[in-house]
């Protein structure tokens, strides 16, 4: 069966990730049965999501990597994807900035329980209780919303400490889990305030070139070469469109990074494997944050903690690329996912578990669907309204699609008898009854129905 969108790679050690070793079309590492080609059922349901381009790293801890490639790098579909393409990893780069703050509060400058004014005393008056814990954690309260609209500008220190002085508070510190962009890149202005470095030059001597992450740096604006991503608002086949390209230092030290899948992996791998950080700090890193309310949150001191510890992560998503990383410390199994651009978050963080399930020994099986006739589909197309909100309804590739005004277009699941599920997110149910109207559900709430237009 021939797959002329697969561009794969064995990578055999470093020398295989810096460029050293030579890639081959398939192969099996010793004593393991995942293979490229296993993979591919799996690539190819998400593919259709659709994805322009990605590539994956699966490995085990001191096991060469298995890195495949799927799909291209720009909208002509001429050039593909590789092993050693770079992506921008988005908020990624928040693992390396709290890898960064920790390793501080090892060696006694930083403290996680000091306030954020000792460093950024600009902040006095609107900060005096937040600490540098609640920068790591999401839990601060300070304004999260952007300090600027347009992400291809830089955004400066000034304008930062700004935006978080005069707008107000969220919460009070400690009280809630709030994922917050600003936070972030505050612990890189006190990261440049302590060390009397740049950012950029932290991030190179203390983590990249002692890893040997060569394809690991800030993301180069102006770089014309550097591959794009892609938006997917498109309705029928007229393919994706390229994604504005947001400034490195829209985002700073929460998500200012590019990488390759074997780059990101061997950093997952690293930090994971006790070469970043002492153990107890390790530790600290990967344990749920307790809130003032005792409840835990879903995130430690820079990363996601899900199932009691079993399954560490971090996403990313910059310019149109969708990323995701995953460790499981019983199996010391690490999986890598980049993409040029998928319309959710969510089927990158999927895709990355069904790997790993793969990896695991698991056998995979596409979403249940009912079969639905080209025509009962085609019959149920149109655009509708829900209150002020145009729903454009299409079919694609022989499934149903939607995409709200002003968002991406979403593939539909067929359940049976005109029920459909979206497939980045099973809770939000959407029932066509035949009579021109659509009926939608989130997780078991109706909202208001939707009437197709004449």
């Amino acid at each position: 069966m021939s797959r002329p969108f697969r561009h794969l790679a064995v990578a055999l050690g470093l020398a295989a990730l810096t460029g050293l070793g030579s890639p081959v079309l398939a192969a099996t590492r010793e004593g393991s049965d995942l293979t490229a080609d296993s993979l591919d059922p799996i690539a190819s349901w998400y593919r259709g999501a659709p994805i322009v381009g990605m590539t994956v790293a699966i490995a085990r801890a001191d096991e060469p990597p298995l890195i495949v490639a799927w799909g291209h790098v720009d909208a002509a579909r001429t050039e593909p994807a590789t092993p050693h393409t770079v992506y921008e990893i988005g908020s990624i780069t928040k693992t390396f900035t709290a890898a960064l703050i920790l390793r501080r509060v090892e060696q006694g400058p930083i403290s996680l329980d000091e306030t954020v004014t000792r460093w950024l005393p600009e902040l006095r008056g609107s900060a005096d209780e937040v600490t540098v814990r609640h920068l790591l954690a999401h839990s601060s309260g300070l304004p999260s919303d952007p300090v600027a609209e347009d992400m291809s500008q830089p955004v400066s220190a000034e304008a930062l400490l700004a935006a978080v002085r005069d707008r107000p508070a969220e919460f009070s510190p400690g009280a809630r889990f709030r994922y917050n962009n600003n936070g972030y890149g505050l612990l890189g202005l006190i990261l440049e305030r302590e060390s009397g470095r740049a950012y950029a030059d932290l991030l190179r001597e203390e983590l990249l070139e002692p890893l040997g992450l060569s394809e690991t740096a800030p993301c180069a604006f102006e770089d014309a070469t550097r591959p794009a991503g892609f938006n997917h608002a498109f309705i029928s086949d007229d393919g994706p469109v390229l994604h504005i390209r947001h400034h490195p230092l829209a985002s700073g030290a929460a998500g200012m990074l590019c990488s390759t899948a074997g780059d990101v992996l061997a950093w997952q791998s690293g930090l994971m494997s006790g070469r970043v950080l002492q153990p107890q700090t390790l530790a600290l890193m990967t344990e749920p944050q307790r809130l003032s309310n005792g409840s835990a949150s879903p995130y430690g001191l820079g990363i996601y903690v899900d199932e009691d510890g079993e399954r560490l992560h971090h996403g990313g998503a910059a310019s149109g690329f969708i990323t995701q990383m995953a460790w499981r410390p019983r199996e010391r199994l690490g999986v890598v996912v980049l993409t040029n651009g998928i319309y959710a978050g969510a089927l990158a963080e999927r895709l990355e578990q069904d790997l790993a399930g793969s990896a695991m020994g698991r056998a995979w099986s596409p979403p249940v669907e009912a079969p639905m006739s080209q025509a009962d589909l085609e019959a149920l197309a149109g655009a509708y309204r829900i209150g002020p909100t145009r729903l454009d309804v299409f079919v694609l590739d022989g499934r149903l699609r939607a995409r709200p005004e002003g968002q991406v277009a979403a593939r539909l699941l067929h359940q049976g008898g005109g029920v459909f599920r979206a497939e980045h997110d099973p809770e939000l149910v959407i029932t066509f009854p035949g009579d021109g109207t659509v009926i939608l559900e989130k997780a078991g709430r109706a909202l208001p129905t939707g009437r197709r237009d004449p």
